[in-house]
């Protein structure tokens, strides 16, 4: 952060998004939505099927690989970022703007939700896969 940023902030100060707390599934999900879901799980299931087995390794090893990703799935279902896309800089966000580091904070949520949907995805399908057939009995 420059001299700039911090001087110019201070005068013109933009808006920053946050991060929210997820608020549980919504009850008007239909049977497309949650397809659709499925079968973007399902893909990336398979993709980490090949990726361990590919690698060779044991059962110590797949096991440690399956918490990690059992962490990022939960992580990614209780966390959202909701960054301000009217502050991400100049241009649509192509340049930095230099006298405000609000749209700094702002790309890091964009950066960071990105990596979070993936495993908002397979979380988001299983807890809608139990809603469901809670929803059934």
């Amino acid at each position: 952060m420059g001299l700039f940023e911090i001087f110019g902030e201070s005068m013109n100060p933009g808006n920053v998004g946050g991060i929210e707390k997820n608020k549980g599934i919504k009850n008007d999900q239909n049977i497309k939505t949650l397809i659709f879901k499925s079968i973007v799980a399902i893909g990336i299931v398979v993709g980490v099927y090949l990726f361990i087995f590919s690698d060779g390794l044991d059962i110590a090893g797949i096991l440690f690989y399956l918490g990690v990703v059992f962490i990022y799935c939960v992580i990614s279902y209780l966390i959202i970022p909701k960054p301000d896309y009217s502050n991400i800089g100049w241009l649509g966000g192509l340049m930095d703007h230099p006298f405000r580091y609000s749209d700094d904070l702002n790309r890091m949520l964009i950066f960071l939700s990105a990596i979070l949907y993936p495993g908002r995805f397979i979380a988001t399908t299983a807890m809608s896969w139990v809603w469901l057939l809670k929803k059934s009995n």
